[in-house]
This record gives C-alpha cells, structure tokens and sequence, in this order.
C-alpha cells in the first residue's frame, strides 16, 4: 500500500509499537500526526475533538493507544484496564465518524480470546468464552471495542480494520520489571545475571505456559497492509510458533552465553496455558512473519547490553 502524502494520526505514536509504526510511515513520506499523552490525552473527549479538527482531513487514524502490562498489572489494576481502554476506544471511534477519518485501525491483543481458544486461536472464536481471568478486564474492553467499530461501519459506514497481535517484542520495548511483557524482564533479569548483580533467574508460575512471540517490525508490516480497510473484520498476527516460557528462558540464557538456575514462583499465576494464533487470513492478504525467534532476541540483546 502506498502511504505518500496520507494524512495520518496515530495514537500511542511514543509507545513501543507507535514508535516503529510513525517511522515506517514517515519512511513512506506520509504526513504522520502522532501527538503525545501530554499533548492529547484521548480520555478526555473535549482535548481529542480539538486535536482531531486541527489535524483534519485525515486518511486514516491507527489507534495504537492502550492501557497495557503484564500480568501482575493486570491482577492489581484491572479496573484501570478496562475503563481507560473502553474510554479511549469510545472516544477514538466517535470522533474518527464526526470528523469523517477516512478509516479507523484499532489494534487488538489475543488477550481477547476466550481462555479455552482451541490452539491455534482462529479469528471466528474470538466471542466463544470468557477471557483468561488474569487479563479480562483488558481482554473485554479490546473485544468491546469490535462490536462499537462494526457497529459504526454498518450503521455510518465508518470503514476500518481490527488487528489482533500476539505477544510482540523488539528494540524499544519498555523494561520496568513491574509492568513489563515477559521477553524484556527475561532479557533484563539475565543481563542482570551477566553483570554479576543476579545469581539466579526467577520466573513467575511454572514456565510451561505457551506463547506466540511475534518481532515488532512484522506486526508494523501487517498494520501497514490493512491500513485502508473498508470492512473492520478481526485479523490474527503471530509468528505462527509456539514457545513455552522455561524454553524462552533457556534461549535467552544460551544468546548471552549464561547458565544459572531458573527458580519459579509456583505461587503467582501463568496466565493462559496456550497461546497460538491461526494466521492464515492474514497470509491470504499477502502477510508473512519473516524473523525468527532466535534473531529477533538477539536484536533485542543487542540493544540492552
């Protein structure tokens, strides 16, 4: 698709996935509107309406903003998570209908599919069950926010399209170890380790949950392909491999050439036992995830040593 002289907003444009999203665009010479938390908070409607009449017309607007953590933010502030993503999404869809954005992408998380998804996740199950219960706040608010969008497609015709992502990880990705995804605390724990500061790794629950690890620059390639989308239908990105969290753990312990013990807090939850998307739609488009696991690591290594 070609992005030359498109009018863009992204939301979240100075958060991990923004950041790489607003230099591919501007890459493509798009006119790129990526306003901070401090500049346009989008839970307030008024201070959105302001920004958007600013910027109009626009082609398209990404809605990458979110209330996002592990599973230990997520346990602690649920009711954070679903009333801050509901209110940005309610706030974001509306005003992209009164300022007639030309298409509205809302970037969504497997944490939305139900706990017991059949593996691999296909896009039609995404309404058949309650989300894992360690991420539902999060999860209920992303799936809400499908309905409202396709609601407005049918009834104002507003056109869109609604990504699913898989755990994403890259250069850029946040490192607090209280809210941070599991790669980066796991990369950050053994870095810690390789300085002599840590003896051993500790890992919350068992290590035998799955995840679907996805590098950020083939999500950014995905958002791209569907970026002007009439019809918001879900559409999964993943890696499409499966990784247990103790094999993470091993992998990255051998890339920064370290052996200690990995001790695992049996008393703190897993979250989900599996996580695997169906991509199959998304390489019906045309979209293919092209760095592995192993490479995609090393880039991140790389950036933190």
């Amino acid at each position: 698709m070609d992005y030359k002289g498109k009018r863009i907003l992204v939301t979240g444009g100075s958060g991990f996935v923004g950041k790489h999203l607003v230099a591919a665009l501007r890459q493509q010479e798009a006119e790129v509107f990526a306003p901070d938390h401090h500049t346009c908070d989008i839970l307030v409607r008024p201070v959105l309406d302001h920004i958007i009449s600013l910027y109009k017309p626009l082609d398209i607007c990404f809605h990458l903003a979110a209330r996002v953590g592990g599973i230990g933010a997520n346990l602690g502030h649920g009711a954070n998570f679903f009333q801050e993503n509901m209110l940005m999404g309610l706030n974001i869809i509306d005003a992209c209908l009164k300022y007639r954005v030309g298409s509205l992408v809302i970037l969504s998380t497997t944490c939305a599919y139900p706990a017991n998804t059949p593996v691999p996740f296909k896009e039609e199950d995404l309404f058949n069950g309650y989300p894992e219960p360690t991420n539902a706040p999060y999860g209920i608010a992303k799936r809400a926010l499908l309905v409202m969008l396709q609601a407005y497609h049918k009834q104002y015709g507003l056109k869109g399209a609604y990504p699913i992502s898989t755990n994403l990880y890259g250069p850029g990705d946040h490192s607090n170890l209280l809210t941070s995804h599991v790669i980066p605390a796991i990369i950050d724990k053994c870095i810690s380790i390789s300085n002599g500061t840590s003896d051993v790794l500790s890992l919350w629950g068992t290590g035998t949950p799955t995840r679907d690890f996805l590098y950020i620059d083939d999500l950014i390639k995905g958002l791209l392909l569907i970026g002007l989308t009439e019809n918001p239908v879900p559409i999964n990105f993943g890696s499409g491999q499966e990784t247990s969290i103790l094999s993470l753990a091993h992998l990255v312990q051998e890339l920064l050439g370290i052996e200690a013990p990995i001790i695992f807090a049996s008393g703190k939850p897993d979250g989900q036992k599996r996580r695997l998307l169906d991509i199959s739609k998304a390489k019906d488009l045309g979209w293919e995830p092209t760095t592995d696991l192993r490479t995609g690591l090393m880039k991140v290594i790389e950036e933190r040593l």
